[in-house]
């Protein structure tokens, strides 16, 4: 498997603290509904929803597609998280 493709920390495994207030903000700015954002990031509706809630930390693999889909950086709605 080729990891030079994939971001340093999605080698790592890092988690992310998920601010559900932000996520919301650059989705709605995007026109985006979940289960659009998921289609368009390629992950589970059940996790863009669950990410909406805050209750759950987000993989750095699953941060970087959100924020791929919506053209930011995962640290834009979240943080690492130590």
């Amino acid at each position: 498997m080729d990891l030079s493709a994939r971001p340093l920390s999605a080698t790592l495994g890092f988690m992310y603290h998920v601010d559900p207030a932000a996520l919301r903000r650059i989705r709605l700015q995007h026109g985006l509904s979940m289960r659009a954002l998921a289609a368009l990031s390629g992950v589970a509706y059940s996790t863009v929803k669950y990410a909406h809630t805050g209750r759950r930390r987000m993989s750095d693999v699953v941060a970087h597609k959100i924020a791929t889909a919506l053209g930011c950086r995962p640290e834009d709605f979240g943080r690492l998280a130590v």
